[in-house]
């Protein structure tokens, strides 16, 4: 918009794009305000003021008022400022603001060593608490226990207390469950939600609602797939009738990379021809954690063979 800068040689009109920006002359008798161009209701709106090469000490004013009625502020706050100094102002939103009534200004004056009065249009945010909907999983399997967490904080990043209702929709929109008045104690609640044990598969919804807040979270239902991991055994390229000792060494994950835990049996055995059951020597390791590191006698492998000296590891 359009800002009056009072100066010794008189009053300079420029054109300013006000992102938070109200007045800004670099000569004598100059000013920088520097404001938010949305306030919420019932918080603190700090105001930066930058005086420059003033007679003297300025007495800064912030007022918010309403266009329906100008002369009269709904909050207000002020501050000395020295010449060559900055300082900040924090105002008191009224908790009564409504972002639906008519339009507020933000109002800055400035009296004794510098004169100037001028303004801007903010809007009115109504969210004054963010919440977080936190679930321990992303995808489910029928017959577990959705749990759910709670955080919110307000605008000052203090922990939110309050009352809220929980919702939680089937991908049919069929409400599965509802809460009334969920106590928020110190911006944290807790709940959980045991599925069916054939619930409907698809995306579910997480909806949580009062006191300003309106924050929808979603997780998957799927049926249950057995995971799938892969297995790799690592023995020796060959072996010799001298050794003595047959080593190597076997690791499973899963696919997305979490080791596979269990017991694990390796059977060595020779190929055949004309049977289906060849004779084994086979090796159990226990408490499998992924990966483990195998040795046998090789005379027991060996004493699989009779006339060749070939072997297989499976």
């Amino acid at each position: 918009g359009t800002i009056d800068y009072p100066t010794k040689m008189g009053t300079v009109r420029r054109l300013v794009s006000l992102l938070a920006l109200f007045s800004v002359v670099y000569a004598r008798n100059s000013y920088l305000v520097v404001a938010p161009k949305a306030v919420r209701p019932g918080l603190k709106t700090r105001v930066a003021v930058s005086i420059f090469q003033a007679r003297s000490n300025v007495s800064v004013n912030v007022a918010l008022t309403a266009t329906q009625a100008p002369n009269s502020p709904l909050a207000s706050a002020s501050i000395d400022v020295a010449p060559n100094s900055d300082a900040f102002v924090d105002i008191k939103m009224p908790s009564q603001l409504l972002a639906t009534y008519g339009t507020y200004w933000l109002n800055v004056s400035g009296s004794g060593g510098s004169t100037f009065d001028n303004g801007t249009k903010v809007t009115v945010e109504s969210k004054r608490t963010s919440l977080f909907v936190q679930t321990d999983k992303g995808i489910y399997k029928p017959g577990q226990t959705v749990r759910m967490r709670l955080i919110g904080y307000d605008r000052e990043l203090k922990p939110f207390t309050g009352k809220v209702e929980i919702k939680i929709t089937d991908p049919d929109s069929n409400l599965m469950a509802n809460w009334l008045n969920v106590q928020v104690a110190d911006g944290i609640a807790l709940r959980d939600f045991p599925l069916a044990s054939e619930p409907p598969v698809g995306t579910w919804k997480i909806e949580v609602q009062g006191e300003g807040i309106d924050q929808t979270q979603n997780f998957e239902v799927d049926k249950y797939v057995l995971p799938k991991f892969k297995v790799t055994v690592n023995p020796p390229p060959y072996i010799v009738s001298t050794d003595k000792v047959i080593a190597g060494s076997v690791s499973a994950e899963y696919t997305y990379g979490k080791p596979v835990q269990g017991s694990v049996v390796l059977k060595f055995y020779l190929p055949t021809y004309g049977r289906n059951d060849p004779p084994t020597y086979s090796v159990t390791i226990n408490q499998f954690d992924g990966q483990a590191s195998f040795a046998v006698p090789a005379a027991n492998i060996i004493a699989l063979q009779s006339s060749s000296s070939s072997s297989s590891i499976a």
